[in-house]
């Protein structure tokens, strides 16, 4: 058990000392939006749905091929250049350049680009809400370090509390003015106070590596963490109204942003899906020519190759094409029933995510005032324990309050240390959360 102990005060001194560089918050969050492989992600899916949304803008360009064909036949066969049969061995070419363009079809590509625009940005706003996630997911884990070195503390408190005690029950035992069991009893004690000490350091590496985590950083590389938190006045919430903060969040969040954007999206491709049901007119144009060794002229001689690709054989083409749907295995309709099933479906969503956020803001105000409320009492009860104590100290020293009293004031005065940092640090997280709705920096 003592190489146990001594294995984690070592490993807990190493961790704390590395490193030079002091984090705090703001360095952390801003380290983590840069870093953070969820954030690299989306911002690689935003580059993907712009490529998308390029490649529908580019349907309104008219399309443009190039073919060349070159070959050789034989047998009996169709001559390229004359369009007869012919048994004689020939090296032929083909060559074509064509062009198409959609003249109209209801809208159809005009709104699917639209639908299109509208979800690269509601791409961007979905990693805008992933940044301010994860930038409450580290303000948390980094107020809980700090939690946890207070705690460390506490007991260290604690500890020397307890050891200083020991001490002065001993010299009165030897006195003759204390009992051995008061002194074996202190010693226990002081072996509780250590085994919550060395729990403290553990919950402190967990807390550590749980932000090193959210920051993308290997368990190797420690990081030292400024204690410098920034207290927020009750006065500036009590001045506000939850009611008032969620209306502020309806229009400032990102996933309430993103979800009336998604709200269009799915209104343009709406009208996509019902253009397309719509006949389609189009324009053709190309032109090509071929060459065919055979082919000669009235006397006889082979016509040159230019001459055959460019006057005798050239050829120009342009048309329209009207393509109308007529059955298409019910594809076309049941596309406009999706579109129509996504568009309610995201009404449904607005309804629910602002319900759930009309939620959150409510209970992280009413935890803001409870925390606020319990840190107060706390820091008043915590000043009369502390008297009290060093009443009941003096009192037992002298023989007139037993042990069993002196102990049990002890550890609830300890008790009452830890839940009043406790209450200061959900104080600060709850006020973090409201700040998050408000955009307050």
């Amino acid at each position: 058990m003592r190489r146990v102990i001594l294995f984690l005060t070592i490993y807990f001194i190493s961790v704390k000392t590395h490193g030079q560089v002091v984090w705090n918050l703001d360095s952390c969050v801003q380290y983590a939006t840069q870093n953070n492989t969820s954030i690299l992600q989306a911002s690689l899916r935003i580059r993907a749905v712009r490529a998308q949304m390029q490649q529908s803008s580019a349907r309104r360009v008219p399309s443009l091929s190039f073919d060349n064909n070159i070959g050789w036949q034989g047998g009996r066969s169709i001559d390229p250049t004359l369009n007869t049969y012919t048994n004689t061995n020939l090296v032929f070419q083909n060559l074509g350049l064509q062009s198409g363009i959609t003249l109209f079809n209801w809208f159809s590509i005009s709104n699917t680009i639209l639908a299109e625009k509208k979800n690269v940005e509601s791409s961007v706003l979905d990693l805008e809400k992933l940044k301010n996630d994860i930038s409450l997911n580290i303000a948390a884990a980094y107020l809980q370090v700090l939690l946890s070195n207070e705690k460390i503390e506490i007991s260290k408190k604690q500890i020397q509390l307890t050891s200083g005690q020991l001490e002065t029950t001993q010299l009165l035992f030897n006195q003759g003015r204390q009992t051995q069991a008061n002194v074996l009893q202190l010693q226990a004690q002081l072996s509780r106070d250590s085994t919550i000490y060395f729990d403290s350091m553990l919950n402190d590496y967990q807390s550590n590596a749980n932000l090193l985590k959210l920051l993308g950083i290997g368990p190797e590389q420690q990081i030292k963490i400024s204690r410098e938190v920034p207290e927020k006045s009750i006065l500036n919430i009590m001045e506000m109204q939850p009611e008032t903060i969620y209306q502020i969040a309806l229009t400032n969040q990102p996933l309430q942003k993103e979800n009336a954007v998604k709200l269009k999206e799915f209104e343009y491709r709406i009208k996509a899906a019902k253009a397309a049901q719509y006949p389609t007119l189009s324009a053709n144009a190309g032109i090509g020519s071929n060459f065919a060794n055979t082919f000669r002229d009235a006397l006889g001689r082979p016509i040159p190759y230019g001459q055959q690709l460019f006057n005798n054989n050239f050829q120009q083409s342009f048309y329209l094409s009207l393509n109308v749907p007529i059955f298409y295995n019910k594809q076309l309709k049941t596309n406009y029933k999706l579109a129509q099933s996504e568009y309610n479906n995201q009404q449904l969503t607005i309804v629910n995510n602002n319900l759930e956020l009309k939620h959150k803001i409510y209970a992280a105000y009413k935890n803001v005032l409870n925390s606020w409320n319990r840190y107060q009492s706390m820091k008043n009860s915590l000043s009369q324990l502390q008297e009290a104590f060093e009443l009941e100290k003096i009192s037992f020293n002298t023989g007139n309050t037993p042990l069993v009293s002196f102990l049990n004031l002890g550890n609830t005065l300890f008790q009452a240390q830890t839940d009043k940092i406790t209450s200061y640090y959900e104080y600060i997280f709850s006020m973090r959360i409201l700040e998050h709705y408000q955009k307050i920096n």
